[in-house]
């Protein structure tokens, strides 16, 4: 998690209490590869960080072909 607190102070001033806030509320959560984070249709609540791996996203609009994108996050 330390990478992610440290992509977040690049980006944007936050205080130090804030951020201690932010990591008592996150958990490491690991997925085996090929594992569907979240699902068409369902909202989710959670927020999703990838630390580490690739990830793949698509979107289906009026029954055209996918579009979609893949990113190797390291």
């Amino acid at each position: 998690m330390n990478n992610i607190i440290h992509k977040i102070r690049q980006i944007y001033p936050v205080s130090e209490e804030a951020l201690q806030a932010l990591l008592m509320n996150m958990q490491v959560r690991h997925y085996p590869k090929g594992t569907y984070i979240v699902q068409a249709g369902v909202t989710d609540r959670l927020v999703y960080f990838i630390e580490e791996g690739v990830t793949r996203s698509v979107f289906h609009h009026d029954g055209q072909p996918p579009l979609g994108s893949a990113r190797k996050v390291m």
